[in-house]
């Protein structure tokens, strides 16, 4: 996403950046190839009593027209090949991410065994849900985890039961 205007100081648009994050790593990729680049400041901070409170302009509004990336005219070609690059390899990255990470129960039977401690029902019927899912989708059930969730709800049953015995 680039414009044919030209700026002060002979810079051109070379990317408008969807965060700050995706500003400062396509800003640190393009300094390690020896090109400058002039970002407004779109960081907010306030000061807040005694602490500075950093507030990020995030892509998140519809009024957001993303953090603007300036380099000099001579660099605007090498710049928008790094950029290109860095983000065709980011954008895969995330897809093969999103393909390894499969749907683990085992591991939410456990944090639902976790978290029966403060809602013991509600998580003890979603422990349940987890355990069966993973057992029907054939995930390897995981010995410690197994053991470690059971002994929890085992736990966390028991304390109902005590409470319930004593009112």
């Amino acid at each position: 996403m680039s414009e044919d205007i030209t700026y002060p100081n002979d810079l051109v648009l070379v990317h408008k950046a969807q965060s700050i994050i995706q500003r400062d790593s396509l800003t640190n990729e393009l300094a390690q190839a020896g090109i400058e680049v002039t970002t407004a400041p779109r960081d907010m901070s306030r000061k807040v009593a005694d602490d500075t409170i950093d507030l990020a302009l995030e892509g998140y509004s519809a009024m957001f027209d993303g953090f603007a990336m300036y380099v000099k005219n001579r660099d605007k070609s090498q710049a928008e090949a790094i950029i290109h690059k860095f983000l065709a390899a980011a954008d895969a990255t995330g897809r093969e991410l999103a393909v390894e990470a499969k749907p683990n129960h085992m591991r939410k039977y456990l944090f639902c065994a976790l978290f029966s401690i403060m809602l013991p029902g509600l998580m003890h019927i979603f422990g349940i849900y987890h355990l069966s899912a993973a057992v029907r989708k054939g995930e390897r059930i995981q010995p410690l985890m197994f053991i470690a969730g059971t002994l929890l709800y085992i736990f966390t049953l028991v304390v109902i039961y005590v409470v319930i015995r004593i009112w």
